[in-house]
């Protein structure tokens, strides 16, 4: 499941110190300390409460304290610190934010919150509908507030945006059933979770996608097999049209959705390779899309996905991050009702991105069989357990001088085995990948003696 990243805001509030005869109360983190020097404000002066408001605004992006409780709000005059964190949460939830958890700093020399602390914690979790943790600091006799003069406060607010998530996604004819057997083994499904990903998914996925991607070749890598110690296969995904394995799981999405849904048109959110599979999907179905990506997406990718898309795929610049254009697809799917495709999530994507496992089990190469490892990239998620449910079919590189009817001693065998997606070349480099694999071969020595 993919959910909107937390948004993270950041309060600061000050009051100076009332006179000694001052009638006033002191409030702190929604309690009245008796006897202790009160501070002056607008409202009852808690430093606590205000900052937590502040930090709450912030993160939703709905202005700050003064926009809310300022002085021009005279309604707002005398008003309690829990009063005014109450309606900033109902404001935060308002705007479509669900508050994580508040944490809120005392700076002074008084009170000692030390005696109170749990009491207001309490008082502000039970004021915000959210956790908030409160703790207190002093200066060393430095600023405003070591000479006496006040207190200040600081705070921190996560909050999430409550967008379409993708496990609430429309369900489409190519998902496997609710409740479907995994495709892991017993022993791999006690060290993770199991996917809803079966070996006849892969093997299905690949017969929908027919000649739609192009069934890329598989190299045989003499330096890196001879760094490895072990027979290296480059499956040369780069060689698709987008010059990734994108394509094979957004078309298969697309292609899974019914008429109404193709109508309504689908979103997505992407830093590049996701995008320009999505888009030669649109183009290939004629679906209609908006890809959402950051505004730090290279432009050479951006030209690409424009390219590919044509007149059906609008590009959206937004934020500087992908949890940025996250956020505003899933604010979209929710919009206008389009279908949002998942990047990797999804159990007919990942039965798409699978298929690269399968082709490279039935490429033949010198009477070895390839490889099903992964290098990080995702399609080892659907991949690995294709491999895993379909003994014989390939899953690991053999040593050289070893075939597949006969199989090397256990000595011989390595416990894991290398993949090089070359359609990362930007973040992979020729010596990168060589000290990885080097990295490995020293590695793989200790693995096989256990």
């Amino acid at each position: 499941m993919t959910a909107a990243a937390p948004r993270i805001g950041i309060g600061v509030d000050v009051h100076a110190a009332a006179p000694e005869d001052s009638p006033r109360d002191l409030w702190i983190a929604g309690l009245r300390w008796e006897g202790q020097r009160a501070l002056e404000g607008h409202s009852d002066a808690d430093v606590a409460c205000h900052a937590a408001c502040d930090a709450l605004f912030s993160a939703a992006g709905i202005g700050d304290l003064g926009t809310h409780f300022g002085v021009g709000r005279p309604e707002w005059e005398g008003a309690s610190g829990s009063r005014s964190l109450g309606e900033a949460a109902r404001l935060v939830r308002e705007a479509g934010y669900e508050i994580g958890n508040i944490s809120v700093q005392v700076i002074g020399n008084w009170p000692r919150l030390s005696r109170r602390r749990e009491e207001a914690c309490a008082a502000m979790t039970a004021a915000a509908g959210a956790p908030v943790a409160v703790s207190g600091t002093t200066t060393d006799a430095l600023g405003l507030t070591g000479r006496g003069e006040g207190l200040a406060a600081m705070a921190t607010a996560a909050a999430r945006a409550r967008g379409r998530r993708l496990r609430d996604r429309p369900r489409t004819r190519a998902d496997p059933p609710r409740g479907g057997r995994s495709m892991t083994t017993a022993s791999r499904s006690e060290q993770s979770p199991p996917l809803p990903v079966r070996a006849p998914d892969v093997e299905q996925a690949a017969e929908r996608l027919g000649t739609t991607v192009r069934r890329t070749p598989l190299e045989h890598s003499e330096r890196l097999s001879a760094l490895a110690g072990a027979d290296v296969w480059l499956k040369r995904e780069d060689l698709q049209p987008v010059r990734s394995y994108k394509p094979r799981g957004a078309h298969l999405f697309l292609d899974s959705l019914d008429a109404d849904q193709r109508e309504a048109g689908v979103v997505a959110a992407s830093a590049g390779n996701h995008a320009q599979g999505v888009a030669q999907a649109c183009r290939t179905l004629g679906v209609s899309g908006r890809i959402y990506v950051p505004s730090t997406t290279p432009r050479q990718k951006r030209e690409r996905i424009t390219s590919i898309g044509g007149d059906l795929v609008e590009l959206v610049l937004i934020g500087d991050t992908f949890d940025d254009a996250a956020e505003a697809a899933a604010d979209d799917a929710e919009r206008t009702g389009a279908v949002q495709v998942p990047p990797f999530d999804h159990p007919t994507i990942m039965a798409g991105q699978g298929t690269v496992a399968l082709e490279a089990a039935e490429q033949p190469a010198r009477g070895a069989r390839p490889g099903a490892g992964h290098d990080g990239a995702r399609p080892s998620a659907a991949a690995g357990r294709w491999a895993a449910a379909a003994p014989g079919r390939g899953s690991a590189a053999l040593p050289p001088g070893s075939s597949a009817s006969s199989p090397p001693a256990r000595s011989r065998w390595p416990r894991r085995c290398v993949r090089v997606d070359r359609s990362r070349s930007t973040r992979w480099t020729a010596s990168s990948t060589a000290r990885r694999c080097a990295a490995w071969a020293r590695a793989r020595r200790g693995w096989c003696r256990r």
